[in-house]
């Protein structure tokens, strides 16, 4: 078994050793105003940005540039009308990082999304931050990404 710990130690849980820690936190912020001319979406649904951390053992990737460009892949593959706009090498947290900025259409919704990616490799674990906004809203929001993400720290 292996133990995992996930809340900053609040929740424990023993899993079967060969089991793979892809943990997953989502954090949203307040709905968006209805009357800023939203796409159907998020009129009917409602929209909040969010950012999303995920977290998979690197596996048979040695280098953080193979795996960012195997999720592009993943990616261009699942939303065919992605449209990559920017990729950097950078630093988050003092390590190096990839950061990928892109819109894509919700399938089923005609409704744009635009997200920036970034993907860190620390230890034997590859961490993937994403926030999604609504295209309009992105320069307003991406300086709100980029504070928290100046201050993310590896243990």
């Amino acid at each position: 078994m292996g133990n995992f710990s996930i809340y900053g130690g609040a929740l424990s849980l023993d899993l079967p050793a060969a089991w793979d820690d892809h943990s997953v936190y989502t954090f949203v912020a307040p709905e968006q105003s209805m009357g800023a001319g939203l796409p159907t979406m998020a009129k009917t649904q409602g929209f909040r940005p969010n950012v999303v951390v995920t977290r998979e053992g690197k596996g048979k990737y040695e280098r953080l540039d193979a795996y960012a460009k195997e999720q592009l892949g993943a990616s261009q593959k699942a939303l065919p009308q992605m449209k990559v706009l920017s990729e950097d090498s950078g630093t988050t947290g003092g390590i190096a990082s990839i950061s990928r900025v892109f819109t894509f259409v919700v399938p089923n919704q005609n409704a744009t999304v635009q997200q920036v990616q970034i993907f860190v490799m620390h230890g034997a674990w590859i961490y993937t931050m994403t926030f999604s906004t609504l295209p309009q809203f992105y320069a307003e929001h991406r300086k709100l990404f980029d504070d928290v993400s100046d201050k993310i720290h590896f243990n």
